[in-house]
């Protein structure tokens, strides 16, 4: 429930989109409002979002009341979800317009408790929703009482006059739960709420399974024609960045090395950050770059990014006899073409035509398997085709955990190790003759490489310029300096990490500086990871 306080660090990179959606529903007092479709891949962040937008509308308390409900598979009847539902409804209605401030403290109330407090807060809206709903409950008639309780957030508008944005998570289990509950002519229900989202003064913001809503909205229902839709997108590089950054510092991690890799890896899905970091807690505080392919390669084998995606494909293909099958079919679909016809798969899997199109069926509505008019494709899923890979190698090639790790990450591993040139690393204490050792060492390094001087000397006119301008005005006092130097045949590379830090290396402060040591070198490039800087220094050699 979101009464409580939903303030987070670690939520990043949502802005636009809160500030969109919040757009979209701002005008719900004047009855113009739309209702908005959040759609987006699997852990790519919706609930997060549709929280904390009902964390800030019910702070903001400006616009209309929110009323934020996720569906719930235990509820079998729709006689539990209907009372679950008016009264979860009745109390953050009150909590929101403060007629009753102690709901905030999440205590579990009953119809008759709200009775009682609607009587003492002279709220008479609360006690008329109370007697049609145990009225329409008496009548026996489940699709009326689903009707009713769906339409309480308007019935509540029009006799109050104040508007309410409606925000359903995974509201995608109402199709399931539908199915579970129909009546003898096998209505579905879900689709009542459509009469819901026609007024402007009552908003819904729905999210839930991309696939499946998509099915429901545009194929099964006109529903879509009622929304905008929002589609959520991964965090950018940026965000990605700041993301993983907030949490390290959150549990106090430190990673040495490039890391860039896992964030084209992750591809902005927080899901997937998230659980590589909660697993580097177990491994230790200071990590290094082996440390974390490791972290890796042990999340999509057996962590919580397998666990979560064979939980997911279980969910959606029951059937034990087709588990296997489906194995099969998602390899043959990560190590073909992906433009295949569907034609031809009958024959390649040694599978009937039925069982191959339930197969398809499941898996896209799993959000694994993307389907084109004629064509289908695995998602465009790093982390999802690494662990595919890991559970066929494993339970149809019984393969070992040394090969099962070459063919995950040994490739990804050789390829950036072959990709650098031979280094020289250097570790230097933070005092303040730093750069006579830098100069030193830089020196020796160009000798053995016969760099010639007026190249050395150029290099060491920047690198001075470097730590006695910039990173000396951080007063760094307790760590070390991390310099390599990289010579190949017609470059020389300097890369000096820092110590921890919060000072901006890339302020505009040290523009000066920098512009003066451009004079010297080709290139200077300044990276932030983690909480340390790397600052690189380019030179091409027998350039003047």
């Amino acid at each position: 429930m979101f009464l409580k306080d939903m303030s987070d660090k670690t939520f990043i990179g949502r802005s636009n989109e809160m500030e969109v959606i919040k757009g979209i529903i701002s005008e719900a007092k004047s009855g113009d409002a739309s209702s908005v479709f959040l759609s987006g891949r699997r852990g790519i962040g919706k609930t997060s979002l549709i929280m904390h937008l009902a964390q800030e509308l019910f702070n903001d308390r400006s616009g209309p009341a929110p009323f934020l409900y996720t569906i719930k598979t235990a509820f079998t009847s729709i006689e539990k979800f209907s009372k679950d539902y008016l009264i979860s409804f009745i109390i953050q209605n009150l909590a929101f317009h403060r007629i009753e401030p102690s709901l905030q403290a999440g205590t579990l109330y009953s119809l008759e408790d709200l009775r009682e407090i609607a009587e003492k807060s002279e709220a008479p809206w609360i006690t008329d929703l109370i007697d049609g709903y145990k009225k329409v409950l008496d009548s026996g008639e489940s699709i009326k009482l689903f009707s009713y309780v769906m339409s309480v957030p308007y019935t509540s508008y029009a006799l109050t006059g104040n508007p309410v944005v409606v925000l359903i998570d995974d509201f995608h289990k109402l199709r399931k739960f539908s199915e579970l509950n129909a009546d003898e002519d096998g209505r579905d229900f879900w689709m009542l709420i459509e009469n819901m989202m026609h007024s402007g003064h009552v908003p819904h913001v729905i999210s839930g399974n991309q696939a499946d809503l998509n099915r429901m909205f545009f194929e099964e229902s006109a529903m879509g024609d009622l929304l905008d839709v929002v589609n959520l997108m991964g965090l950018n590089r940026e965000n990605s960045g700041r993301f993983f950054n907030a949490l390290c510092d959150k549990y106090a991690l430190r990673f040495e090395g490039d890391l860039s890799e896992f964030f084209s890896i992750f591809n902005g899905n927080p899901l997937y950050i998230k659980s590589f970091i909660q697993s580097a807690r177990q491994t230790g505080k200071s990590l290094s770059r082996e440390d974390a392919w490791e972290i890796y390669f042990r999340e999509v084998i057996k962590g919580k990014l397998k666990t979560y995606w064979t939980s997911l494909l279980e969910s959606y293909i029951p059937q034990f006899e087709l588990r296997r099958p489906t194995l099969i079919f998602l390899w043959f679909l990560l190590t073909n073409d992906n433009d295949i016809a569907l034609s031809n798969l009958t024959e390649d899997l040694a599978k009937n035509q039925n069982d191959l199109d339930r197969i398809i069926r499941n898996l896209n509505a799993s959000g694994a398997v993307e389907t084109g008019f004629s064509t289908l494709e695995i998602m465009d899923d790093r982390v999802l085709s690494d662990v595919i890979k890991g559970l066929y190698l494993n339970e149809v090639r019984r393969e070992s955990v040394d090969e099962i790790r070459d063919e995950i990450i040994g490739h990804k591993y050789k390829s950036k190790q072959q990709k650098r040139a031979p280094s020289f690393d250097v570790t230097i204490p933070s005092d303040p003759n730093a750069e006579l050792i830098a100069v030193k060492s830089l020196e020796q390094v160009a000798l053995h490489h016969k760099v010639p001087m007026t190249v050395v000397g150029q290099l060491q006119i920047a690198l001075v310029e470097l730590f006695t301008n910039i990173i000396a005005k951080d007063n760094i006092s307790d760590d070390n300096y991390h310099l390599s130097f990289r010579v190949t045949d017609n470059m020389f590379a300097i890369e000096v990490k820092t110590p921890p830090s919060g000072y901006d290396y890339a302020s505009p402060d040290n523009d000066q500086v920098f512009k003066m040591m451009r004079y010297y070198v080709d290139d200077i490039k300044i990276e932030r990871i983690m909480n340390s800087s790397r600052i690189t220094l380019t030179k091409n050699i027998g350039k003047d």
